[in-house]
């Protein structure tokens, strides 16, 4: 094992964790690559320190990628960390296997990003999803515009080729191998030109204007009557400042409450009524299951102005296994029409998949309303992580976005992936997003 290339794997380790919100500096995520490249193509690099090297860099950078699993557990956050490190050594190992069966270097540089392509759609069906293979390469939005037309691939293929034709180029300079740095750096910087002038096409406009309430009520561990009052008393607060907001929908963000307030649902068509308003609501209820395990289920309401119970969805609880899992990634879609517009509703989990969402853009839907996960987002650095999956949500679907936290940050997310207004995260704020402006 050579000191020089396990330094270098720690560099590139160093690199990716720098390219992580809230840091975000994505060049030096992207350039990360080119030092493992120089590794794989070394002439003194062998199977065994290649592997080690590799497994090194991902072990480093997966132990900060995920460190808001520690407060879940050591055990699931070591086991999570050891699982997605084994990526990296996957990658190159497999890629070190093909070189040594081809004998041929260069086509390695083309053969690099389509074996990531391959991983990263094999694992799209386990419950990893993209997320593992997504992350090192979140950048500006402009860079994301072409996962429109099939999915986020495009962008790893064209910066991993980069990186490997520059690993190959410096080992020994000349004109074929600087072509080859030139077509895929060609390639990024075409990718970053036309998405900027996709940006800057104007979105389609929408006779909606949200008020998007982010409360920042801290859930309860045992609550009683005096603490559902005050909660009540907060949202009836909180939609008379969004009706003196002139907004023609006011939502809530799911919030997890007893079972009990759920059956009661005179409370919110009150406050529909009081401000002459329609509302939508979404909570989030702890049950167990057959097993004695928790298991979430996931409600959204609307009230029309008048306090009726216009529509509801009740997500049926989820039993842990990959089928249901399956069943997620795909669906379901939720439709809401309000004012002559379709909203398309997703529910926790269900942004981090494309699936959801572009089946509620088949439908019909006009914009997506996303509730997430609030308990995620005590972590500033997931909280970041996530928001970047409603964006990609938008850019897939074409459709604006409207994200609601309880503690935020919550967003209102142009159809091309621009966020046009955000709020903190653990603050009150009302976020009007209007899409006719």
């Amino acid at each position: 094992m050579y000191v020089s290339h396990f330094l270098l794997s720690i560099f590139s380790a160093c690199c990716l964790i720098l390219g992580l919100p809230p840091i975000s500096l994505f060049p030096l995520a992207w350039f990360a690559w080119f030092p493992l490249f120089f590794i794989l193509f070394s002439p003194k690099c062998h199977a065994g320190s290649l592997i080690f090297n590799t497994f090194i860099c991902g072990l480093i950078y997966y132990s900060a990628v995920l460190k808001w699993l520690i407060p879940l557990g050591l055990s699931l956050y070591s086991v999570s960390v050891l699982t997605l490190a084994a990526l990296f050594p996957l990658f190159f190992g497999l890629l070190y296997a093909i070189g040594r069966m081809t004998k041929n270097q260069a086509s390695q540089c083309f053969i690099a990003p389509l074996l990531w392509f391959g991983i990263m759609n094999l694992l799209s069906v386990s419950p990893l999803g993209y997320l593992p293979f997504e992350v090192p390469f979140y950048g500006p939005v402009m860079f994301h515009q072409a996962s429109s037309f099939g999915g986020y691939w495009l962008l790893p293929v064209l910066i991993l080729g980069t990186g490997a034709s520059l690993g190959y180029f410096f080992h020994e300079r000349n004109f074929i191998r600087f072509l080859l740095v030139v077509t895929f750096a060609s390639g990024l910087g075409y990718l970053g030109w036309w998405g900027s002038e996709r940006i800057a096409a104007e979105d389609a406009k929408q006779p909606l204007k949200l008020a998007l309430i982010q409360h920042n009520i801290k859930p309860k561990t045992a609550w009683n009557e005096t603490s559902l009052i005050e909660v009540r008393s907060a949202y009836r607060e909180f939609a008379m400042m969004a009706a003196r907001l002139n907004s023609s929908l006011i939502v809530f963000p799911s919030f997890t409450l007893p079972e009990r307030e759920l059956k009661n649902t005179d409370t919110l068509g009150e406050i529909s009524s009081l401000v002459g308003l329609p509302l939508l609501f979404a909570v989030h209820l702890e049950r167990k299951d057959k097993a004695g395990s928790n298991s979430p289920l996931s409600s959204v309401f609307f009230y029309s102005m008048a306090g009726k119970l216009a529509a509801s969805f009740k997500e049926e609880p989820r039993e842990s296994d990959y089928f249901s899992y399956l069943k997620l990634r795909k669906g379901p879609s939720r439709l809401i029409e309000n004012e002559g517009v379709k909203m398309g509703v997703l529910i926790h989990f269900e942004d981090m998949h494309s699936g959801p969402a572009k089946q509620a853009g088949k439908e019909g839907a006009q914009i997506l309303i996303i509730f997430p996960d609030s308990s995620l987002m005590k972590s500033a650095h997931l909280a970041a992580l996530l928001l970047i999956q409603d964006q990609l949500r938008a850019i897939e679907t074409g459709l604006p976005v409207a994200r609601l936290s309880s503690s935020g940050p919550s967003a209102y997310i142009s159809a091309t992936g621009r966020i046009m207004k955000k709020t903190g995260l653990n603050e009150e704020a009302i976020l009007i997003a209007d899409f006719d402006s």
